[in-house]
């Protein structure tokens, strides 16, 4: 019984350490949570914002060029040469602006598709 009297103190004092840790993992599970959440509201109201950006018609504008710039890039990757790739790039755009201009319904639903 004396030897577990001199354990004593060190037991209380794990004891002690376990319970704040317990309390601590409890707290930060707690503060994840409320993270976690405010991230994903965070998320939604950037969503709305690039919805109304992209309702501007200079961000319009933007994300045509930024598009274009992509399709651009994707064509030169897929041929060898730039002006090869310009032209299978630029060549569906004039004829379907072209149709758009002009009004030929048959045509112009080649387009779409």
């Amino acid at each position: 019984v004396r030897g577990i009297r001199d354990w004593l103190p060190l037991i209380g004092a794990l004891t002690g350490a376990i319970g704040l840790l317990t309390v601590a993992i409890h707290r930060e599970t707690i503060v994840t949570g409320l993270v976690t959440t405010a991230t994903k509201v965070w998320a939604a109201d950037q969503a709305v914002v690039n919805a109304v950006m992209n309702v501007n018609p200079i961000e319009l504008i933007v994300s045509a060029v930024m598009a274009m710039v992509g399709m651009i890039a994707m064509a030169i990757k897929k041929y060898d040469e730039w002006g090869a790739a310009l032209l299978a790039m630029l060549v569906p755009i004039y004829r379907c602006a072209r149709q758009w201009i002009y009004g030929d319904k048959e045509e112009l639903a080649e387009c779409d598709g």
